[in-house]
């Protein structure tokens, strides 16, 4: 039986400010102006900067959140997005958005608004894409795709099952309307939000450090030491997400198991946020999970419903 051990490196951009450092500007003031502070060098607004209520945990008080589209000044390129998160009462979190993972040389965002797309107590962040494809009177007429994101307790993560039955909508109201339509078969929660606790872990890693023990200044040993061994599955992946490619100080790893010989479950996927302070020794910040079930026996997606 194969068994694969996959490493996957990304990115991931997550950073706190006070909102001081921006002057008088606030979501509360002007709120383009205050999208328009996080636009990179280079860029230029892809959309209004737009506020509503949506991952509404991921606030300390469950604030409105802020969403800026950019896409580059000049050449083809698809758009960027971020997330401003008011983590507390003085201070914001900035949070990119993934790219899905199909997109089209030519995408422009014409509607963004909030809604509950799995049943759960938070809405999601849905954006509708103007996307032209192939050329010629054919092959350049416009279609339409929305993008659905969903924040899991760790990071916004693409819920690519929800965006394709979204079809072929192109207004906010039609986006709305076709999620009535499926509302029975959103009810499945299907991104993590069960806490894992990993207190054992940090508490391992403080032992270490008491002992000067150097594999706690290294999140791929830390990786291979803490998070489990690799039995009784037929495959772990192992994906670690970086705020950069040079220096960074945080980590978002993504741990999916599959293949396990369970009669119910098949297999379990975590994301762990990890940190690493001025010692340059890393230790747990968050933690979550979802699991999918076996053939016949309950969702095939990751979702924290009970599998039969």
């Amino acid at each position: 039986m194969k068994q694969v051990l996959h490493f996957v490196f990304g990115a991931v951009v997550v950073f706190s400010f006070i909102t001081s450092n921006f002057g008088q500007v606030t979501p509360d003031g002007d709120l383009q102006k205050f999208g328009e502070e996080f636009i990179p060098d280079g860029m230029e607004s892809a959309h209004k900067t737009v506020k509503g209520r949506f991952a509404e945990s991921a606030s300390w008080d469950g604030s409105e959140h802020v969403v800026v589209l950019y896409k580059p000044v000049s050449g083809l390129r698809p758009y960027d997005g971020a997330v401003v998160l008011a983590r507390r009462s003085d201070s914001f979190e900035y949070r990119l958005l993934p790219q899905p993972e199909s997109t089209w040389s030519m995408m422009e965002p014409i509607a963004i608004f909030f809604a509950n797309a799995d049943g759960d107590t938070e809405n999601e962040l849905f954006i509708i894409d103007e996307c032209y494809t192939g050329i010629g009177p054919e092959g350049a007429r416009p279609f339409y795709r929305t993008r659905v994101y969903d924040w899991n307790g760790v990071v916004f993560s693409h819920t690519g099952s929800v965006s394709e039955k979204m079809g072929n909508v192109k207004t906010a109201a039609a986006a709305k309307a076709r999620l009535r339509q499926l509302a029975k078969s959103l009810t499945q929660k299907t991104e993590m939000q069960v806490a894992v606790d990993y207190g054992s872990h940090n508490s391992t890693i403080d032992k270490a450090v008491a002992a000067k023990e150097d594999w706690v200044k290294t999140p791929m040993q830390i990786v291979a030491r803490l998070l489990g061994e690799f039995s009784d599955m037929r495959s772990r992946t192992i994906e670690m997400t970086a705020p950069t490619a040079d220096g960074a100080d945080s980590l978002i790893v993504t741990v999916t198991d599959d293949g396990y010989l369970d009669d119910s479950v098949r297999g379990e996927k975590f994301k762990y946020e990890l940190k690493a302070n001025e010692q340059g020794v890393w230790r747990f910040t968050s933690a979550a999970k979802a699991w999918r079930c076996q053939p016949g026996r309950g969702h095939q997606d990751f979702s924290t419903t009970k599998c039969t």
